[in-house]
């Protein structure tokens, strides 16, 4: 007689598979939502970079139209006197770096011809290349040549790629001048009617603009002791066009690591060109230093306290960001990664990740009591 057959009973998962399981399809679900955004976000760039540097700008210049209001002057005056000075700054950097270039365009590239052969013939001397490969005068006016047509061919594209960046430069300007005028009632018009008048949402907002403004002030202090080391070691040097390279360097430092290369290659090919190997070599000196001081003391002590950043998590996050979105991406990588780094921290002191129940507790529903980060 057989016995009646039992209902199999399946054994139970393991705990930590059940928990592995859980984390796994929550990151899985964060990390399509994250690339769902990243996408959106490189979708509508022509809209989301004038924005974001419309908050940068805004950053450096509320400082300045805080201090025109408190002298009596309006929302709207002071907040055009400031991006007067915006457009200046921008329209000056421009037009030294443009002029030195437009009108020297034929002695650079006469001079970066002579500094390249110069390289070479340095490299002859001392058994680096051989001769045979070096590049005599005729294959380098070809090469020239060759370069000048596929110039001329994409043209066309360089002057797409120019109007582009002038269309997000005007309309971040215009953009600008709204967050320096309207933005204190545009961010609690945002608080009461997208966020119910929550108090944390405020704070967090806040605590990520003072980290972009942090930023801002953090690389242009670095930027700026860079372009004057590096500026006044060709003033020194004799290597023309110093000024062209101090504002080079300057603007450049706001890209990390990738501005700094250009601006240096640029000077010490300069040098190479007008002085020979030596003063080249000098040239390259003067920006290793510099650039290994700002790496070693001026990164991590401006930017560390500016920012809130190890410059580990600055390195990674460019590296990231360069990744996602090429040179765009390295350049908006480092404040993006400070203003989120902000808002957690900003989120995590208010309890918000402490347990399931507790985000609906701590986001409140108080107005804010202050005016907008842009107000």
């Amino acid at each position: 007689m057989t016995s009646p057959d039992r209902p199999t009973v399946a054994p139970p998962v393991p705990a930590w598979l059940d928990r592995l399981s859980a984390v796994s399809w929550r990151f899985l679900v964060v990390a399509l939502a994250g690339a769902a955004v990243v996408t959106t976000l490189l979708a509508l760039d022509i809209v989301i970079i004038p924005v974001f540097l419309a908050l940068l700008f805004t950053s450096a210049l509320l400082p300045l139209a805080r201090v025109l209001r408190r002298r009596g002057m309006g929302p709207g005056l002071s907040a055009g006197l400031a991006l007067l000075v915006l457009v200046a700054l921008l329209l000056g950097a421009a037009a030294i770096t443009g002029s030195a270039i437009v009108r020297q365009s034929s002695s650079i590239g006469d001079s970066l011809d002579r500094g390249w052969e110069r390289l070479q013939d340095a490299g002859v001397r001392a058994d680096l290349i051989d001769q045979d490969q070096a590049t005599d005068p005729e294959a380098a006016s070809s090469a020239s040549s060759r370069i000048t047509g596929l110039l001329l061919t994409g043209g066309v594209a360089v002057v797409s790629r120019v109007f582009d960046f002038a269309t997000m430069v005007l309309l971040s300007v215009f953009v600008t001048f709204f967050l320096l005028k309207d933005g204190g009632a545009m961010w609690a018009w945002c608080i009461e009617r997208l966020a119910g008048g929550s108090a944390l949402v405020d704070a967090t907002g806040r605590s990520s603009f003072s980290a972009i403004g942090g930023y801002v002030r953090g690389a242009a202090l670095v930027a700026g002791v860079d372009a004057v080391f590096i500026g006044l070691g060709a003033w020194i040097l004799g290597v023309p066009f110093p000024g062209a390279i101090l504002v080079l360097t300057f603007v450049l430092g706001f890209i990390p690591y990738v501005g700094a290369f250009v601006a240096g290659a640029f000077a010490s090919l300069l040098a190479l060109s007008s002085g020979g190997l030596g003063r080249g070599l000098a040239m390259l000196a003067v920006v290793v230093v510099v650039q290994q001081v700002e790496t070693n003391v001026l990164q991590p002590v401006i930017m560390g306290k500016t920012t809130r950043l190890h410059p580990l998590v600055v390195a990674l996050a460019s590296v990231a960001g360069g990744a996602i979105g090429g040179l765009l991406g390295v350049f908006v990588a480092v404040p993006v990664t400070a203003a989120v780094v902000a808002a957690l921290s900003e989120l995590r002191r208010a309890g918000f990740f402490d347990t399931p129940g507790r985000a609906g507790s701590v986001l409140g529903t108080a107005p804010p009591a202050r005016s907008s980060p842009a107000g």
